[in-house]
């Protein structure tokens, strides 16, 4: 929604910018200006809105997977002792509970709340699917 929103927003603005910069001949002329000038300026208030919320969108998020990063320690941590002890990475994360982990802690993100786990070629991988994008620990 952003991604649509600003570019309307500047055109907008803009555009209501450039009107005011014309010069005014008449009564009318300079109600149209005032108008602009009114536009422009709601526009770029908008604009500041806009930004103000995009970027305390994208904190939450940095944040969020700070807080998923730091879950996945313990878990990090219970794989390696596993496959120090065993010569090889756990099949699944329900092979280090109860003897490395109480439970596989969750992730702490609504939109991906478990640790999704592979092993394959004698590599254990620790991933998250957040919307559509994977993202490895």
């Amino acid at each position: 929604m952003v991604l649509v929103l600003v570019p309307v927003v500047l055109i907008t603005g803009t555009w209501a910018t450039l009107l005011c910069l014309v010069p005014a001949r008449t009564e009318k002329g300079r109600a149209e200006a005032r108008e602009a000038a009114r536009i422009a300026g709601v526009t770029g208030l908008l604009c500041v809105v806009v930004l103000v919320i995009s970027f305390a969108i994208a904190m939450v998020r940095e944040r969020a997977f700070e807080r998923a990063i730091r879950a996945a320690v313990p878990i990090k941590a219970a794989i390696a002792t596993f496959t120090e002890r065993h010569g090889h990475p756990p099949e699944s994360l329900d092979r280090l509970v109860p003897d490395l982990l109480e439970t596989v802690p969750p992730t702490t993100l609504a939109s991906a709340p478990r640790f999704e786990y592979e092993s394959r070629d004698g590599d254990g991988t620790l991933f998250i699917w957040w919307g559509s994008d994977r993202y490895e620990f």
